[in-house]
């Protein structure tokens, strides 16, 4: 089958900031990039890919509002949603999902606490031995004075595949707050992954949080660890990336927040990991 990459969602960053992409690749398969901008950008990225594609996203356009639908064989939806005053704004919990389900295990509208939301769209993908498709994270840490060991924990994250069974991505589309008004819009995104075999996903970045953290020189950088989820808090000159996530055996969840303003991340990470937890903890 010969690989195709329509885009689901594109969104340009200006100088120093972050460049977040999201596209299918290959035959059905599904990815989420995030890519840099220039050379004092961090990225990260997270895609599935099927057997035969190398493709796992594509160049970002200018214009954050570009999208376009599914291949055939993936599943898509887009929930709009009304005014802040919704059950969301009342602070109402959304109803655990399916454990078998990842769409089900994504934080959605009318619930999801994010002042500003517009709309939900997931898009989703089976996996499987006959689809071939896995789940691969990866990062980038383009600082001039990064350590080897910094650079090669890079390198091994971006080695990094997992088959998977099933997995769905959310986009929000909004007027979210700003970590830095300046610079571009806030960028959100989610997956829910089903893998083939148990593992912790956030374990993958532990090599990265220990020897990039304390790179010296300019452009000034951050990368620690969140302070109430698993995940990491990067900052390269004035981008600034979130990546937070949660595992239960061969579940996942993964989010991309990129310029987004602390508090309104930490509301929205707190909800989805909250969701999470009471559809999947006692999955069997």
């Amino acid at each position: 089958m010969t690989p195709t990459s329509p885009a689901l969602t594109r969104a340009a960053r200006g100088v120093a900031a972050l460049l977040l992409a999201t596209s299918l690749a290959g035959c059905g398969a599904l990815g989420s990039s995030v890519a840099k901008k220039n050379e004092s950008s961090p990225a990260a990225s997270t895609s599935t890919s099927s057997e035969g594609s190398v493709e796992p996203s594509e160049e970002a356009s200018s214009d954050p509002s570009d999208t376009s639908s599914a291949t055939p064989g993936d599943t898509s939806s887009t929930t709009p949603t009304g005014d802040e005053s919704g059950p969301a704004a009342q602070g109402e919990e959304q109803p655990a999902g399916e454990p078998d389900a990842p769409a089900t295990w994504l934080a959605n509208t009318p619930y999801v606490p994010l002042e500003g939301i517009d709309s939900v769209t997931v898009d989703g993908v089976y996996g499987g031995a006959t689809a071939g498709n896995t789940f691969t994270l990866s990062f980038t840490f383009d600082h001039p004075n990064a350590s080897q060991a910094c650079i090669d924990a890079v390198a091994a994250v971006n080695k990094i595949e997992i088959p998977i069974q099933q997995m769905a991505v959310a986009k929000y589309e909004g007027n979210f707050k700003a970590f830095d008004p300046s610079s571009i819009a806030p960028t959100i995104q989610a997956a829910a992954v089903l893998s083939d075999e148990d593992l912790n996903l956030m374990d993958a970045y532990n090599d990265i949080l220990a020897e990039c953290a304390n790179t010296p020189g300019e452009p000034a950088s951050v990368v620690e660890k969140l302070p109430d989820h698993e995940g990491l808090h990067v900052q390269l000159g004035s981008a600034d990336l979130i990546l937070a996530g949660k595992s239960h055996g061969n579940r996942h969840i993964w989010m991309i927040l990129a310029n987004v303003e602390p508090e309104q991340a930490k509301t929205y990470i707190d909800a989805q990991i909250d969701l999470f937890d009471r559809t999947v903890t006692n999955a069997a």
